[in-house]
């Protein structure tokens, strides 16, 4: 015979589980200083741009 009164309560919460978010920011972060390195390299304002915004979007 089953006994529906037990307790099955059964989740998977981690209270002590940490945003995965430091992975896509260093991803981001070496991406900027790439791009501001090859931007300084070639003089290309268009990828000193977009290492400015990326690095807007990690700040």
């Amino acid at each position: 015979m089953i006994n529906i009164n037990q307790n099955t309560l059964h989740t998977h919460d981690d209270h002590h589980q940490q945003p995965h978010y430091f992975l896509p920011f260093l991803l981001i972060l070496i991406f900027a200083i790439v791009e501001v390195v090859g931007g300084l390299w070639t003089g290309s304002l268009a990828l000193l741009s977009d290492a400015a915004h990326m690095f807007s979007d990690v700040g």
